[in-house]
């Protein structure tokens, strides 16, 4: 259930119908959601495996209502398989959620951030700016996210999709990758599903 950026292409190109559920955003001072970080292990408090209903409740506490539930009729949502019996999409905007497991008992399965299902745009249009757990957001130069991650970010040129690939956390473990053109446009949580 494991795939690399390369075929991130596959999420990128669903063609996604739904209808949009108005929402606020609740930021900080900082201009970004505090409390919400993404992580190499979940979003804010939640590791991946953390229940359905606490996930989609604190975000949609963040950020009002989400845009997509892939479990709402005629949602014409694609959505990737997790592996489990049941996959549940939820998104605010360009912040996507996957959730896995039977229907009473769905988990957090990953996230994606840089891609609107609705219109296939990278843009922030709900203005979310999230953020990793040190502070690289969409947007972000290579140098940023190499200043903020150190030692944990590792960069490999894709050509055939005219961008930089970003690795942040262990290849081999826990990791986000995103790719960059030239700016952070993309991040995910791998392993994410196909």
């Amino acid at each position: 259930m494991h795939r690399n950026l390369p075929t991130a292409a596959a999420i990128l190109t669903l063609v996604l119908l739904g209808s949009a559920c108005a929402g606020s955003t609740q930021e900080g001072d900082s201009g970004r959601a505090e409390g919400l970080e993404l992580t190499t292990t979940g979003v804010g408090r939640h590791d991946i495996g953390a229940p359905f209903e606490d996930v989609r409740d604190d975000i949609a506490a963040r950020f009002g209502g989400w845009d997509v539930d892939s479990f709402e009729p005629n949602h014409g949502v694609h959505v990737p398989d997790c592996g489990g019996p049941e996959t549940r999409l939820l998104a605010w905007g360009n912040f996507i959620v996957l959730f896995t497991g039977p229907a009473e008992d769905l988990r957090l399965a990953t996230w994606t951030y840089g891609f609107n299902p609705l219109t296939g745009s990278p843009e922030d249009v709900r203005g979310l700016n999230l953020t990793t757990n040190r502070g690289v957001g969409l947007g972000a130069t290579t140098d940023e996210i190499k200043d903020a991650h150190g030692s944990d970010v590792h960069f490999q040129d894709a050509p055939e999709l005219d961008s930089v690939l970003v690795t942040i956390g262990s290849r081999n473990g826990d990791h986000m990758s995103g790719r960059l053109e030239p700016d952070l446009i993309v991040l995910e949580l791998e392993p994410t599903c196909e």
